[in-house]
C-alpha cells in the first residue's frame, strides 16, 4: 500500500480549505440556504479530479462538522436535522451537536415537545436494538412503542432488548417524524431505563 506523506496531507488540506471557501465564502461570513445545500449533497467527493489516495468520499456529517459555527443559528436546527435523518450511525456523531441544538429549537418545535409530555412535564420513550450497558447514550428514541419493537425484532441473528425511559420535555434536543418513526433525540438525559422486552436471534417482524 502506498504511504501518505505529510507533504500530500498538507496539499489535501489546502484543497479542502480551498473547495470549502469557493462553496461557502470565507469563514467569517454567514452561511446562506445550508439546509437546502446540505439535503442535496449526501456522499458526495469534495474534490472532483484530485488523486483517489487523498480524496475520500466525504458525507454530510463532516460537511456539518466544518461549517457548523458559521450556519446562522435560525438555520442551525433545520441544518442538523436534515443531516440526521440520511446519515447512519447516527450515535457515534450526533452528541457533539446536541448541547446547540437544544438551544436552538424553533418555538414551534418546543411547543409540540410539550404538547407530548404528561402534567408532570415528562415524556414516555422507547428504544429497540442491541443491549447497551449505558442505553441513554443512545442519540435516537422514539414515543412509539411499535417502532421500538419494529427496530428490535429486525436486527437479524442478533439478541435485542426494547428500551423503556422517561424525558423530560426540556432535555429534548429535537424531534423529527421525517422517518415516520416519532423520533426523540438526546445524549444522556432519559432517566429511569429499563428493559421491557427481550427478542431472540430469530426473531422476525414486518413494517
Amino acid at each position: 500500500m502506498e504511504m501518505i506523506g505529510e507533504s500530500t496531507i498538507e496539499e489535501f488540506c489546502k484543497e479542502r480549505d480551498r473547495y470549502l471557501v469557493e462553496k461557502f465564502g470565507s469563514y467569517g461570513e454567514q452561511l446562506q440556504n445550508v439546509k437546502a445545500y446540505l439535503k442535496e449533497s449526501n456522499d458526495f467527493r469534495y474534490l472532483e479530479g484530485a488523486k483517489a489516495h487523498y480524496a475520500p468520499c466525504f458525507s454530510t456529517v463532516a460537511i456539518l462538522e466544518w461549517v457548523f459555527d458559521s450556519i446562522p443559528d435560525n438555520q442551525k436546527y433545520d441544518a442538523f436535522i436534515d443531516v440526521y435523518i440520511m446519515a447512519k450511525d447516527c450515535s457515534r456523531w450526533a452528541w457533539r451537536f446536541i448541547p446547540s441544538i437544544r438551544e436552538c429549537k424553533p418555538a414551534a418545535v418546543k411547543t409540540y415537545i410539550r404538547e407530548l409530555a404528561d402534567s408532570e412535564g415528562n415524556i414516555i420513550v422507547y428504544r429497540g436494538g442491541l443491549e447497551r450497558r449505558d442505553p441513554a447514550r443512545f442519540t435516537s428514541w422514539t414515543i412509539s412503542l411499535e417502532v421500538a419493537e419494529f427496530f428490535a425484532k429486525c436486527t437479524k441473528g442478533k439478541e435485542t432488548v426494547v428500551y423503556k425511559g422517561v424525558i423530560t420535555a426540556d432535555d429534548v434536543a429535537a424531534y423529527t417524524d421525517e422517518r415516520q418513526e416519532q423520533e426523540i433525540i438526546q445524549f444522556r438525559r432519559v432517566k429511569h431505563i429499563e428493559k421491557i422486552r427481550h427478542y431472540g436471534k430469530g426473531s422476525k417482524t414486518k413494517r
